[in-house]
């Protein structure tokens, strides 16, 4: 159709000598239609470049093909390289579902204008934390939500989680299988459940083989984790399980000042296999979050929430060791 005036579902129906109903079948897949009207229809969807208006589409499912997700608050810190990944992946598993992501701020208050403007059909939170009162907010008004992170037991179940028992686990027999009984752990203070878990496993893990744990533990800034990275090498360990690939950077940086041959003097294992972790030299061995498949899986959470299914219990995914020479 000439010129810039937009083409309507009447005048398609028009063009193709049908109902306005049949083309809304035709373009929505909905209703029965025979082949040949089918196509006739969609030839002429096509010769007239016609669009389905997504208001009148909005009106009709009371959806908006669009979801939110709040950048986290950490982003400066050491979760900033998996939101990231997380954001590039969540694009395109919506994507594929039909869905626009909408990145906001991570404010309460913008959170519940969009709400209250229905401007979005749910919210997708990575990296969930302990009383999340991201998760409150759209308890509150009945909002779909999906999850990477654990909700608390009393709350909406649609997560998908890491495993970080069963991955730092791996990291420690991987090591012991190498030889290593010196064995130490380097990890973070406890912010998040996740911290907390990891330092509990090493534990657990050791005492299971037999050994004496020994951890390190420092808080989440660039001078204190530099010299929790020089005491962790410093001592008798000839193997550090790190708690995040972040983490094993400062170790490879402690060692290179005091020529300490990673792979050869000492043994270091991350957690992530985020782009630091992928990049360093030697290659590091690491517990894999495999963030395409969790955040699939978010997805199809939220799917889920936003049909009205009924809740089921979150997926807890068991990771995968890759193995690097950084463990010789």
């Amino acid at each position: 159709m000439a010129g810039t005036t937009r083409v309507t579902i009447d005048d398609v129906a028009r063009a193709a000598g049908v109902s306005r109903q049949t083309v809304s079948n035709v373009v929505h897949g909905t209703g029965r239609v025979g082949a040949a009207t089918a196509e006739r229809v969609q030839a002429v969807v096509d010769q007239l470049g016609y669009v389905v208006h997504p208001g009148a589409r909005s009106l009709r499912s009371l959806r908006t093909g669009q979801l939110a997700f709040p950048l986290d608050e950490y982003v400066e810190g050491k979760d900033e390289v998996f939101n990231l990944d997380f954001g590039r992946e969540l694009t395109f598993a919506a994507g594929k579902r039909g869905y626009h992501v909408l990145l906001m701020v991570p404010s309460l208050e913008a959170m519940r204008d969009l709400i209250r403007s229905a401007r979005v059909d749910g919210f997708v939170f990575s990296n969930l934390k302990r009383d999340d009162p991201r998760v409150a907010l759209v308890t509150e008004y009945a909002t779909p939500f999906a999850c990477m992170g654990r909700t608390e037991p009393t709350q909406r179940q649609p997560w998908v989680d890491i495993d970080n028992a069963a991955g730092v686990r791996l990291a420690v027999e991987h090591v012991a299988s190498r030889g290593h009984r010196s064995i130490a752990f380097f990890g973070y203070e406890p912010m998040n459940y996740w911290d907390t878990e990891r330092a509990d496993a090493y534990e657990a893990s050791m005492k299971a083989l037999g050994l004496a744990p020994h951890s390190v533990i420092t808080r989440d800034e660039p001078a204190s984790v530099a010299r929790a990275a020089a005491a962790a090498i410093s001592g008798d360990a000839t193997a550090i399980v790190c708690s995040g690939d972040k983490l094993a950077e400062q170790v490879y940086e402690a060692a290179a000042e005091r020529g300490i041959a990673i792979g050869r003097d000492l043994a270091v294992t991350g957690f992530g296999h985020d782009v630091i972790g992928r990049n360093m030299v030697p290659s590091l061995t690491t517990v894999r979050t495999p963030i395409p498949s969790i955040v699939e899986l978010v997805m199809q959470r939220f799917v889920r929430e936003v049909a009205g299914e009924p809740d089921a219990p979150g997926d807890l995914i068991v990771p995968e060791l890759v193995v690097g020479a950084s463990t010789g």
